[in-house]
């Protein structure tokens, strides 16, 4: 039973989240796959484009698909033309850009009313047995959980289109943070563009 009881706390603590996708193809470019990806998420606090897209980099990686993120391709604080850009992707052989941008970020909030708990004592006195209880209150309050909404294009290098678009819907429990939605987020995102043939493995290509 100690055992058990042990799985179950470790569970209830445990962070974790859960991402609905949903997706369509440009039927122009339904049939092309892209094995070179420039991955850019707008944030504005560096630190959250950082995670971010290395996030996504190393889930692309897991798949065997090259990708790179535009971070570190890219700089932030510097000024591109047209052509020092093309230059970048020309000396990457990028084929696809990856565009994700967060288009909502809320918490779902719940009142958990506190669980009555009843203890007693049991004591004897002289030829007397005596008994008391207590009863108190535990936990409940307030749970917050966390929710993130964003759209993912990806786009054709060659013609500028986009191949291919999904908007997902992220949930986490009252232990999640941001890290644990964008890791789901990517395995999902990665997940659905390897089922559509949308990746091209660099494996296949060795």
């Amino acid at each position: 039973m100690k055992k058990a009881a042990i799985i179950v706390i470790c569970i209830v603590v445990t962070s974790c989240a859960f991402t609905d996708i949903t997706s369509i193809t440009n039927p122009d470019h339904e049939r092309k796959a892209y094995g070179r990806i420039l991955i850019i998420s707008p944030f504005q606090e560096l630190r959250y484009r950082k995670m971010f897209e290395y996030k996504l980099s190393n889930t692309f990686y897991d798949a065997h698909v090259d990708s790179f993120a535009g971070i570190d391709l890219i700089s932030p604080i510097k000024s591109y033309s047209d052509y020092e850009l093309r230059q970048v992707l020309d000396r990457y052989q990028i084929d696809g850009i990856l565009v994700a941008s967060l288009t909502d970020y809320y918490e779902s909030q719940t009142y958990v009313p506190p669980t009555q708990i009843t203890s007693g004592s049991v004591w004897v006195v002289s030829n007397y047995v005596r008994y008391s209880q207590t009863t108190n209150a535990i936990g409940g309050g307030i749970i917050s959980r966390p929710r993130m909404k964003f759209e993912i294009r990806l786009y054709d290098r060659s013609s500028g289109e986009v191949a291919w678009l999904s908007q997902t819907f992220t949930k986490g429990n009252a232990f999640a943070d941001f890290v644990t939605l964008a890791d789901s987020l990517s395995r999902v995102t990665i997940r659905t563009l390897i089922k559509e043939r949308r990746l091209l493995s660099s494996m296949t290509r060795k």
